[in-house]
């Protein structure tokens, strides 16, 4: 039956470590098919649907498929109640290549032995006699296999008398020739294989002479004619036992009577031919028979069936195994077919186990025919859906007339269990100072970690020194987190400025580290990586060795164990220093760095890297390079610093859209300008900035809880100074930090950490001391990921439920006045002096008014919030909401609302972030330097939310740095009269210092740092 083998293993725990290991088995002639396929996606979470695709040669019309999570507990199917053979006992049968069933022989009811031969070529739904007396004698309880060759080779049973006979069929049963008289003794009730090297072996059975039951072991190499006797096997003798072959080339031993009627139900493996044994099971979990039919199917598990037990007992139960006979689970207790012993059985090529025959009492030889279902797909490509965690072995058997293959992936698809789902309540939502609160976790899919922030933290916390010396020394590599907690570390530049392309992980927060095989990814450094919700490691561009910048795309699913070239040349320009992140929706942003030139470009990934989308060829922010970019929880993309010719900046740029449009947040940020820093965003939404390079190496952090339009200096020494470093966030919140280069050395392998959250308890209490509006954030988090939600608490004034005043003072951590009127806004807070009387009055208007144009994208509300009785406002963050119905109506994510405010000549887009949207309104935030007219608008993907609507714009006041200050002609302005020589000398005089200036710093960088001027400047 089998004529190619290849070895597989389903050794359990063996799966757990071999990912996508491909084998073959089954049967092929020269023109059968060859089995092969793909899965578009090999890991995720449950439910996971997985599209396969077969790609087997050699045309196949059929295809079973087993998925790897088959029950086989299905219903048997009558064929046929009345074959159109007699009824009869103990007769043999095999499948042929083409799929035809052959039946041979056996016991009649009247207790006649036969020697006819039956084909049914529709899987025993119809039977056509081959021949009705062959050439060998009538008998049963004989033994067939079909060769490599698709030859029947038939052996022994009993008739008249015990056979030791061979007689083998080219013709499908139509003709016989006599080949042998065999070496071993006559016998019936034995058992025989055919291995996937042809070699034919032949165990045990019931003998004429002493001792009647034997445990011999023969092999015959050539199809029959010569038998060899093999050592005798550890198992004791016996008779109508099972055996079959595993994909692997082993062979299963199963149950079987000794000479003392005392029935078996061990079982027994032969990893080398019938050499030697090992017992796998000495009472497996079915009850003791024999007389009973055992098949291997294409998945590699084992099924048994029938058979007479205990008291005589016939028997119809159906058992499984897919350890090869190690444990067995029951698939039926009672089939549909009628309890019966020395019945037969095949495997049909579409996976289809068929059972004719046998004897069903004292005096009934059944006829009839039944099937059993048990692949997952007959289909050529189909589409399956994992819902139970679980790593799954897929299996194809592919098949036309000339014969079968097939083709298994062990441990192929690997299915973890959902992210949790956070959720919680608070005990109040609002009160006086102190406000005490007690939070409760309702997340749901078993999370078993939990992070709270209660909206007043600080990060003004110490950092911790992980380890003073992991094993790795460097900078300019890059690092991800994974769902299950571990960090890793890839690539970059060590000791001599030598480029690598190994790989570190560690699951302890960054204490310990192990490496991991070097990647088969060209060595480099400044290359970008992102982890996505599925837990595989994405790694982008970079520069290799020679300078050259990369743009290939590489995937690992193992923790960056082994990896995966995605794409070769992924459409974007060659580049290293460049920004990514993973969007909510799983999607892979890039954006400019350094190549040919400095980039401003975005990239757009939505298949794990394997195929990309320009977003835009020009963002409004600069081409630069060694910037670093975030992706809030609302879906924005925060974009920080960088350097373009030898300018670091320090602007913040925040993108809507997935990166297709860009407003300026701030042009100069509270801290200095700098490249090769980091920035994270830590799950209560706020942007954490760390180190780099401005002029020196910075040590400083600092926090922005708007979208980066203002920031907070948070620690001014955190840790030695450093920049080219990396830095995640863990799923508990906390912030680590890991290796670059600093002063001394400058190859670093410090790991630091910083823990960010207000409580990690499961149902925490917290106290609120000064009046505000808190967004309290939970992360719930388990191995397989973790997700947060975000809600309000308002807390007021004793006295007046709204601030305090007077003498240039801020109204506590955010203020919290209640806005009045009929508009969106529910709460502000406010900035400046004399405000302990304001009030704040929010009035709808139907359209923006005369003279003032309509606001970008679609607008849900136009809102004048004017306020009353105080002395000066500096700035103010206005909470508002929106019916989750209108979000969904209108077709806008809660990331595309933005707030705009009227400046008096056109519209401008406001910091806007998401606090809550767990009910049916969604509650939002925006930063603004004042009160005006406001318009809260969804923008889709054309809407560019800073497009001045006025014919002159006045752009609004920004903070100049400190330096000397320059002034601009004022357009339309005279130009002042210099002499054309005064402006000549002056411009040459300009030139020269311009040129001294340019090459005094590139000798002070390239003395300062000669490897990177040499690569980067």
């Amino acid at each position: 039956m089998v004529r190619k083998h290849f070895r597989c293993t389903l050794m359990m725990g063996l799966c757990l470590i071999v990912m996508a290991f491909s084998i073959f088995i089954g049967t092929v002639s020269a023109a059968g098919p060859t089995a092969d396929f793909t899965g578009n996606v090999t890991t995720g979470t449950a439910p996971l649907t997985v599209q396969f695709t077969d790609q087997s040669t050699n045309n196949p019309d059929g295809w079973t498929w087993y998925f790897g999570d088959e029950t086989y507990e299905g219903e048997w199917t009558e064929q046929i109640d009345t074959a159109e053979w007699e009824g009869r006992r103990y007769p043999a049968a095999v499948t042929m290549p083409n799929g035809n069933i052959i039946l041979m022989g056996g016991m009649s009811n009247s207790t006649t032995c036969l020697n006819d031969t039956w084909r049914s070529t529709d899987g025993g739904e119809n039977w056509t006699e081959v021949v009705g007396s062959a050439e060998w004698l009538a008998r049963y309880g004989h033994t067939s296999v079909v060769m490599p060759d698709g030859s029947i080779v038939l052996m022994g049973g009993y008739g008249h008398g015990y056979g030791k006979d061979v007689w083998r069929s080219t013709d499908e049963g139509a003709t016989w020739t006599q080949v042998a008289d065999a070496e071993w003794r006559a016998r019936w009730d034995h058992t025989s294989v055919v291995m996937p090297n042809g070699n034919i072996i032949l165990m045990g059975g019931s003998r004429g002479d002493t001792p009647r039951q034997v445990n011999d072991v023969w092999r015959s190499e050539d199809d029959g004619v010569t038998w060899k006797e093999l050592p005798d096997p550890e198992w004791e003798a016996r008779y109508g036992q099972a055996a079959v072959v595993m994909p692997d080339g082993s062979i299963i031993l199963m149950g079987g009577s000794d000479d003392k009627y005392a029935y078996k139900n061990d079982v027994w493996r032969s990893d080398d031919g019938g050499e030697t044994w090992t017992r796998v099971a000495e009472h497996a979990e079915w009850p003791a028979r024999y007389r009973h039919t055992s098949i291997a199917m294409p998945d590699g598990s084992i099924v048994i069936m029938g058979g007479r037990g205990e008291s005589y007992a016939y028997m119809n139960d159906v058992w499984r195994s897919t350890d090869e006979g190690a444990t067995w689970t029951q698939v039926a207790e009672h089939a549909e077919w009628t309890a019966r012993w020395e019945h037969t059985s095949v495997v049909m090529p579409d996976g289809s186990i068929v059972l004719m025959g046998g004897q069903s009492n004292s005096t009934t030889y059944p006829n009839d025919v039944w099937r059993l279902e048990t692949a997952g797909s007959c289909e050529q490509s189909p589409t399956h859906t994992y819902t139970e965690p679980g790593t799954y072995t897929v299996t194809l058997q592919a098949y036309n007339d000339n014969g079968h293959n097939v083709t298994q992936k062990v441990a192929y698809i690997t299915v973890t269990p959902p992210a949790p789902e956070a959720g919680f309540t608070a005990s109040v939502t609002s009160g006086t100072a102190p406000l005490t609160v007690q939070f409760t976790d309702q997340s749901t899919n078993n999370p078993d970690g939990w992070t709270w922030y209660f909206g007043d933290e600080t990060y003004e916390g110490e950092w911790t020194e992980q380890t003073g010396g992991a094993g790795w020394a460097r900078y300019l590599h890059d690092s991800v987190v994974l769902p299950d907690g571990s960090i890793i570390i890839m690539g970059g530049l060590v000791s001599g400025s030598t480029r690598v392309n190994d790989t570190w992980r560690s699951t302890d927060g960054g204490a310990t580290w192990t490496q991991l095989p070097d990647a088969n990814w060209t060595a480099r450094d400044g290359q970008a990586a992102v982890a996505l919700p599925d837990g595989s490691i994405v790694l982008m561009g970079g520069v290799a060795e020679g300078g050259k910048c990369q743009n290939d795309t590489w995937l690992s699913d193992d923790y960056g164990t082994s990896w995966t070239l995605m794409n070769a040349s992924s459409g974007w320009m060659g580049r290293s220093l460049h920004s990514s992140i993973v969007m909510p929706d799983g999607s892979i942003i890039i954006m400019g760095g350094n190549g040919d030139k400095y980039l401003n470009d975005i990239w757009r990934s939505a298949d794990r890297g394997a195929t990309w989308t320009q977003v835009t060829e020009h963002a409004e922010w600069t081409a630069r390079y060694g910037q670093a970019a975030v992706a809030l929880p609302d879906g924005s993309i925060v974009l920080t610093g960088g350097e373009v010719n030898y300018e670091y900046l320090n602007d913040t740029w925040r993108s809507t859209d997935g990166g297709a449009t860009w407003t300026q947040v701030t042009e100069h940020a509270e801290w200095t300008g700098r490249r090769y820093h980091t920035a994270v965003a830590v799950p209560d939404g706020s942007i954490v900035l760390m180190g780099g390079n401005g002029g020196k190496w910075q040590d400083d952090v600092w926090r922005s809880t708007d979208g980066g339009a203002t920031w907070t200096l948070v620690n001014a020494s955190a840790w030695p100074a450093r920049s080219m470093f990396a830095s995640v966030v863990m799923p508990d919140g906390s912030i680590i930090i890991m290796g670059g280069m600093g002063n001394s050395p400058h190859y670093l392998n410090d790991v630091w950490r910083l823990e960010t959250a207000g409580s990690a308890a499961e149902n925490p209490t917290h106290t609120y001391t000064e009046p505000g509006t808190y967004t309290v954030t939970l992360q719930a988090y388990n191995a397989f990921g973790f997700d947060s939600i975000r809600k309000s608490i308002t807390v007021t004034s004793p006295s007046s439920g709204g601030g305090s005043g007077g003498g240039g003072s801020t109204v506590g951590p955010g203020g919290g006045y209640n806005v009045g009127g009929d508009s969106a806004v529910s709460t502000v807070t406010v900035t400046g002096t004399r405000l302990e009387m304001l009030i704040v009055t929010g009035r709808v208007q139907s359209s923006p008014g005369a003279g003032i144009p309509p606001a970008p994208g679609t607008p849900y509300q136009y809102i004048e919030l004017t306020p009353a009785r105080f002395e000066e406002i500096t700035g103010a963050n206005i909470t508002f909401s929106i019916p989750a119905a209108w979000l969904a109506e209108q077709g806008f994510a809660p990331g595309g609302i933005v707030m705009h405010r009227y400046n008096g000549t056109a519209w401008e887009a406001l910091p806007t972030w998401v606090v809550d949207e767990s009910g049916s309104t969604v509650t939002f935030t925006a930063t603004s330097p004042g009160f005006s007219l406001f318009a809260i608008s969804g923008i889709g993907d054309e809407g560019a939310v800073t497009t001045p609507m006025a014919v002159e714009t006045t752009p609004p006041a920004t903070t100049q740095p400190t330096g000397t200050e320059t002034t601009a002609v004022p357009a339309g302005g005279a130009v002042p009269d210099f002499p054309l020589q005064t402006v000549a000398l002056v411009a040459g005089g300009i030139l020269v210092l311009a040129g001294a200036g340019y090459l005094v710093r590139r000798w002070w960088i390239r003395r300062q740092n000669p490897a990177l001027i040499r690569d980067y400047d």
